[in-house]
C-alpha cells in the first residue's frame, strides 16, 4: 500500500497482488519432460551419481551356424566407450560374423526443475 499526498483526506492506492501461474498437469508432452502442478521437469542421467556409478554390460546376440546362441557378455563396465570397445573386440575376434548386441544398463537418472519451486524442501511433496 501507498499513502498519497493530495488535496482533501489521504486516500490508499492498492497494488494489485502478483498474477501466479500454476501450469496444469500433463504427461503426454514432450519425451523426458514433464508439467506437473509444481512446474516443468526434465529427466538427466545423474551427474554427481556418488556411491551409485553407471554400469553397462554388453551381450552378444548372435547365433553361431548350429543355432546355439553366443550369449557372451561383457562383464560390468563403466562408460559407454568402453561398451562400444567391448563390442568392437568381441566383432573382431568372432571373424565380423558377431554384430548384434543387446546393452543393459544400470544408469542414476533424476527429475529436475526448471525452476525450483517456492518454499518448503523436497520433503514437502510426496513422490
Amino acid at each position: 500500500m501507498t499513502e498519497t499526498k493530495s488535496a482533501g483526506p489521504p486516500r490508499l492506492i492498492l497494488q494489485p497482488p502478483p498474477r501466479i501461474v500454476v501450469p496444469a498437469h500433463s504427461d503426454c508432452g514432450e519425451t523426458a519432460r514433464t508439467v506437473t502442478r509444481f512446474g516443468a521437469w526434465t529427466f538427466r542421467e545423474d551427474p554427481a551419481p556418488g556411491d551409485e556409478p553407471a554400469v553397462y554390460v554388453m551381450v552378444c546376440k548372435e547365433t553361431a551356424d548350429d543355432g546355439t546362441p553366443c550369449g557372451r557378455e561383457s562383464g560390468p563396465l563403466h562408460t559407454p566407450e568402453e561398451a562400444s570397445e567391448w563390442t568392437r573386440k568381441h566383432t573382431q575376434f568372432s571373424g565380423a560374423t558377431h554384430r548384434k548386441y543387446r546393452m543393459v544398463a544400470d544408469v542414476p537418472f533424476e527429475m529436475v526443475p526448471k525452476v525450483e519451486p517456492l518454499g518448503g524442501s523436497r520433503s514437502d511433496f510426496p513422490e
